[in-house]
């Protein structure tokens, strides 16, 4: 969870330039590969840049929910108390990854980001929770 904690801090420090050249490539790759996979489609690569850089920060917020939320649940106690600190930890991570930006040259902070942060880590923090009381149940009944 550090080591996500650190990806997601520096692709946060990255210059407007840096990140806009990291995303631009992403986004050339993927049309590319759609392109060969969907050949009928007519796409460009700045109709999917913007919607790659949002799908970016729900994918990378999903992901610190889960891992956050399982680091929570390996400790004893109440599943539902360490899936709203869980939940809170990674709004607030949210919340200070925007401030961050805000400070890192040509970027600025968003809140349509930190709300896609918050619903990307909401429904990684929701998936362990089921995850962990379907495990939970489970244990019950045998």
């Amino acid at each position: 969870m550090v080591l996500w904690l650190g990806l997601i801090y520096c692709l946060s420090a990255q210059p407007a330039v840096d990140s806009k050249e990291l995303s631009s490539n992403t986004a050339l790759w993927l049309m590319q590969w759609m392109e060969l996979m969907f050949p009928q489609w007519n796409i460009q690569s700045s109709d999917i840049h913007g919607p790659l850089r949002k799908m970016a920060h729900f994918i990378l917020y999903f992901v610190l929910g889960l891992l956050f939320a399982w680091s929570m649940h390996m400790e004893k106690g109440n599943r539902n108390k360490k899936t709203l600190i869980a939940f809170a930890f990674c709004f607030f991570y949210a919340l200070t990854d925007e401030f961050h930006q805000a400070f890192i040259p040509g970027r600025g902070a968003q809140w349509t980001d930190v709300m896609i942060d918050t619903i990307g880590s909401m429904l990684g923090v929701g998936l362990q929770w089921m995850i962990q009381r379907l495990g939970f149940e489970r244990k019950k009944k045998n």
